[in-house]
């Protein structure tokens, strides 16, 4: 029997609760496109671009936080963007992660946008993972 994520009761998270949902749901799958690239991209599975965004937003890529510090399908916060807009050259600022920027305009804009800022934070706490295993394993 293949697994799936499924809707289950909120976590008890020091954040806040969330709800989990189904990842093949229509307003998550509506992002799949996006989420294969970042995976492609980044070296990581899109299920978990895709369950981050269920997580977040349920999908909704114009989403912004009650507090007004995080936006977009997958939350992202200034200091992750700025760090991302270093690291790239670019200049977006966070009206460009609900597609109401100057630079992006569209909603599949937004998400590959706030998929490829949230693939880079990942892939770079997984090489860090990675090399603190490798010395763990030093003699």
């Amino acid at each position: 029997m293949a697994a799936s994520l499924q809707k289950c009761p909120p976590c008890d998270c020091s954040y806040g609760s969330r709800d989990v949902y189904n990842v093949t749901a229509k307003p998550i799958q509506k992002w799949l496109s996006q989420a294969n690239t970042a995976g492609k991209n980044h070296g990581l599975n899109p299920v978990d671009f895709l369950a981050i965004a269920s997580i977040e937003t349920n999908g909704d890529y114009s989403a912004i936080d009650p507090s007004g510090t995080t936006y977009g399908i997958v939350q992202i916060d200034k200091a992750h963007l700025n760090a991302y807009n270093c690291l790239k050259g670019t200049k977006y600022t966070m009206d460009d992660l609900i597609g109401e920027g100057k630079l992006i305009t569209t909603s599949s804009g937004a998400v590959r946008l706030s998929f490829d800022i949230l693939g880079y934070h990942l892939s770079s706490a997984l090489d860090k993972t990675d090399s603190l295993k490798s010395a763990a394993d030093c003699p």
